[in-house]
């Protein structure tokens, strides 16, 4: 059994909401979970594995999220880390700008994933500022995509030895 965070930032809950679902998809599979929010994450150290998740606007990740990674990179390049994002709106041609923005947040990271998802994403306009709060409210979360994802990290987040800090 494998001890893993699930570290998340967020802006709406939605990515609240995936990092819930994946955290209980690896419960599942006989991982010891711990569900944090990057603001209240001591970081990395003392655990086997990390799932992180971010949602993407402006085409960079939430920079909460992109702060975890800087601080804790040394101590996440350690250990299998998976990264996810939630950004476009269900739409083909946001999708792949939404791709190279999650590569690029990678690249900077200088970190390597085990695996990367990138899902659709929530528009929530009341928890939005001008001119975001005009869009569409919608829900484009594909939850069998992400639960898809959630069972195929187990084996690529598998420990052969406990993970030094």
């Amino acid at each position: 059994m494998s001890k893993i965070l699930v570290t998340y930032a967020t802006k709406q809950g939605s990515t609240h909401e995936v990092a819930e679902e994946i955290g209980t998809i690896l419960t599942e599979r006989g991982h010891e979970i711990e569900i944090v929010p990057v603001e209240l994450c001591a970081g990395p150290d003392g655990y086997d594995a990390v799932v992180f998740g971010a949602p993407l606007y402006m085409g960079k990740l939430l920079k909460p999220g992109a702060r975890f990674l800087q601080k804790h990179r040394e101590s996440l390049a350690a250990r299998p880390l998976a990264i996810f994002a939630l950004g476009p709106r269900g739409l083909p041609e946001t999708r792949d700008d939404a791709q190279k923005q999650l590569d690029r947040a990678i690249q900077r990271s200088r970190l390597t994933p085990v695996s990367v998802a990138l899902f659709d994403g929530v528009v929530r306009p009341d928890k939005l500022r001008f001119p975001f709060n005009r869009m569409p409210a919608g829900d484009w979360r594909d939850w069998d995509a992400i639960r898809a994802w959630g069972s195929e990290l187990a084996p690529k987040l598998a420990i052969t030895a406990p993970a030094t800090a």
